[in-house]
């Protein structure tokens, strides 16, 4: 049987598995590891695999980080992750509807999170 090589793939580091879990964990472990996350790292020098992480962090500390004097840079990443999804969106918008006029159909393995998100409403054109 053969072997599989793992050794190229990029596992998260400890640092980023406390981050992971501060995102996706609930209640008081979300905030144990956020905080054990926070003693990790300095913020101006957080990877960039961490900071696409930040939004969901936020979004799922919620009110246990109204209170942090951190929070006003995770709300600003936050917002910018939000405007560079929608450049993205909005290129891919336009490369379905490039496909679609050309008449080559085209097909999702999983479909996008928001259903009212500019993607999906291309995906319904292309499908429609």
């Amino acid at each position: 049987m053969p072997t599989v090589d793992f050794s190229s793939i990029n596992w998260p580091t400890p640092v980023q598995l406390l981050l992971l879990k501060a995102s996706l964990a609930s209640g008081d472990a979300a905030e144990e590891a956020w905080r054990a996350w926070q003693r990790a790292i300095d913020l101006d020098d957080v990877d960039a695999s961490s900071m696409r992480m930040l939004p969901l962090l936020l979004h799922n500390l919620g009110a246990r980080a109204a209170a942090d004097p951190c929070v006003g840079r995770y709300q600003g990443i936050a917002r910018r992750t939000w405007y560079e999804n929608q450049l993205i969106f909005a290129r891919a918008t336009e490369a379905l509807q490039l496909l679609h006029s050309a008449g080559i159909r085209t097909l999702f393995a999983q479909r996008p999170a928001a259903r009212t998100s500019p993607l999906s409403v291309a995906v319904v054109a292309c499908h429609g």
